[in-house]
């Protein structure tokens, strides 16, 4: 089975196998892949083939941006290094491994724009 399609994508659920690339049952697949290492799981149900959290970060919620000091880093306002991705978000999220989320007020949640990244749109 081709999975360069998944490539193209930051973040990919079992649906989206269904949809594009017809899978009738995708969570075989996505077992097989992730015990092979050939997928990385980033949560229940989400998994992505790249293994810079900057790529997916903000796109495992959404709306939500990369911020606080994983944006300034990004801009290269600082040379401080984060350990994990901050992300701003509407919601509370819990910690994954890479990435912390920060529940931000929707008065709060503004000033944010989408910036190309390695081939890929992050917020």
């Amino acid at each position: 089975m081709d999975m360069s399609i998944l490539g193209e994508i930051p973040v990919f659920t079992n649906n989206d196998l269904r949809v594009l690339l017809g899978v009738k049952n995708p969570e075989v697949y996505l077992t097989r892949w992730y015990k092979s290492g050939k997928i990385i799981k980033i949560e229940k149900g989400k998994y992505t083939l790249n293994e810079d959290p900057l790529v997916y970060a903000s796109h495992i919620v959404y709306p939500s941006y990369i911020s606080f000091i994983s944006g300034l880093y990004f801009y290269g306002a600082t040379t401080q290094i984060p350990l994990k991705v901050s992300v701003a978000c509407k919601v509370h999220k819990k910690e994954l491994d890479y990435v912390y989320f920060v529940k931000m007020n929707q008065l709060h949640f503004f000033g944010y724009e989408r910036v190309n990244y390695k081939g890929f749109e992050i917020f």
